[in-house]
């Protein structure tokens, strides 16, 4: 199955990183194309409605729908990687270089109210902003990674971020 997202703004999405989060969903990180970029429609792929062009959507690849929104970052997140609880961290972009994490509850959370939410077409799709914690002392990565703990049955893990010849490592 081919895909592409369609922005209701009009603006036109560039995916800058993936990350699988196990059954059908995937993670997908988008900036805004330059207006003089050009198009290349896939021919016979499925449109999914995104309100904007910018952010980092929740897919379902089997329903080829859009799941959650998070918009947490001031510039395109360049990494983003599954942790081990469910949870997921996302590192923007030189202008934001914040590294959030963002709790499997909230992933998965379905709010009882209308609050927070979007419509796109017949669906309201909830829209996080507000992560579950910042890592102050990463600042702007181009590649994360989880470290497990190797003791046995432990649940701790720690991140390790990288830009350019750094790594730092967040426990």
């Amino acid at each position: 199955k081919l895909m592409h997202l369609n922005p209701a703004d009009g603006g036109t999405a560039s995916i800058v990183c993936m990350e699988p989060l196990g059954g059908s969903l995937l993670a997908v990180s988008t900036r805004q194309r330059p207006a003089d970029d050009s198009t290349h429609a896939l021919a016979d792929s499925v449109a999914i409605d995104v309100p904007v062009a910018q952010a980092v959507y929740i897919i379902d690849i089997e329903k080829c729908a859009c799941n959650l929104i998070i918009d947490g970052h001031s510039d395109a997140a360049q990494a983003m990687c599954l942790l081990p609880d469910g949870g997921l961290a996302t590192c923007g972009g030189k202008m934001d270089a914040k590294s959030k994490v963002w709790d499997k509850s909230l992933l998965g959370a379905t709010p009882a109210d209308g609050n927070n939410n979007v419509g796109m077409g017949e669906a309201n799709v909830r829209v996080l902003t507000e992560s579950s914690a910042t890592l102050d002392d990463v600042g702007y990565v181009l590649a994360l990674t989880v470290l497990p703990d190797t003791k046995p049955g432990s649940k701790h893990y720690a991140l390790a971020a990288a830009r350019y010849n750094v790594v730092k490592i967040c426990i």
